[in-house]
């Protein structure tokens, strides 16, 4: 059943500065109710207002639709080869090594640092020609 939105109430918050509005949706198996609220709610903010969380709520019923009719048990994570967790593994000695030539631009460490040196060893070893295809590379 598609949801719909009922106005219950409306009332003026002087503590706030708000007009407050009691809004209920409903879907005939679920109800809602909920206050929304601002300092400029004319009619026509709270019609937009409703018709988004209508939406909003015709879409999160449907999604779970779908994930129900797959079941849990169908949906499955594909586990990383050792290919990619080496691409992985080279992309993350690319970046350390990034953070030190950062820090060797900004004058923290110099050339001759012992770590530089091993990060870009590191670097080297691990790198495939097919790493530089990889949009982590740029």
């Amino acid at each position: 059943m598609p949801w719909t939105a009922a106005l219950n109430s409306f009332r003026n918050d002087r503590s706030n500065g708000n007009v407050v509005a009691s809004v209920t949706y409903s879907n005939g198996a679920e109800t809602i109710t909920q206050e929304v609220s601002g300092n400029d709610l004319t009619a026509d903010n709270l019609a937009a207002f409703t018709q988004r969380r209508v939406a909003l709520y015709e879409t999160q019923d449907a999604s779970l639709a779908s994930l129900v009719a797959h079941g849990i048990g169908l949906i499955s994570i594909k586990p990383r080869s050792p290919e990619e967790i080496a691409a992985d593994e080279f992309f993350a000695l690319q970046a350390d090594l990034n953070a030190l030539l950062l820090q060797l631009e900004r004058g923290f460490i110099k050339e001759d640092d012992a770590s530089l040196a091993t990060a870009r060893d590191a670097v080297k070893q691990a790198f495939l020609p097919e790493y530089a295809k990889d949009p982590r590379f740029r």
